[in-house]
């Protein structure tokens, strides 16, 4: 048994990522983005300490009517042992579940450790002066989904040509 910083879910969310999803908030960021839609998970203390069975326990609540699990926050990056802990704890019992992360981190600053726990990384600080996009708070946001590629793991933006493999820890095509 683990105990999981955790601050809250949403158990029918159908905008942080596709299909319907469980979402779990994770405590603190220090991005601080002017109009953060989760200024309350700001700070690091906001949180009740959950059991990794509880956990389990409120997945399985819900299992029949979810299509995947987002991790939100703050900003989960912020703590990377408990969002891994978070992360294991669900890949332990759910190891097909297709699993989102929401980060104000770029996919560059995102240790490998969640990377490779997860299936589609939203990376980039929210700015409230660009518009909305599909499963992003500002079109600035880039969606990041794992792909494997003769054995090797690397990112494609969903909804651009930019690549990302962990092993050269670089941006293969940048930003345009």
């Amino acid at each position: 048994m683990t105990n999981l910083k955790i601050v809250g879910y949403e158990y029918d969310s159908l905008v942080d990522g596709e299909g319907t999803r469980l979402v779990i908030f994770l405590p603190g960021c220090k991005h601080a983005c002017p109009g953060c839609h989760n200024p309350d998970l700001q700070n690091p203390k906001n949180f009740s300490n959950i059991d990794s069975e509880w956990l389990i326990k409120d997945i399985n609540l819900v299992i029949e009517e979810i299509d995947g699990i987002t991790i939100s926050g703050g900003d989960p990056v912020f703590d990377v042992i408990n969002t891994v802990n978070v992360l294991n704890t669900i890949k332990k019992k759910f190891p097909l579940m297709n699993i989102w992360l929401y980060t104000g981190y770029l996919i560059s600053e995102v240790p490998s450790t969640i990377l490779e726990r997860i299936d589609v990384l939203v990376d980039g600080r929210y700015l409230k002066n660009k518009p909305k996009a599909l499963y992003r708070g500002s079109d600035n946001q880039i969606v990041w989904e794992k792909k494997i590629k003769d054995g090797k793991i690397y990112y494609k933006n969903k909804y651009g040509t930019e690549e990302f493999s962990l092993k050269d820890e670089e941006i293969l095509q940048l930003r345009h």
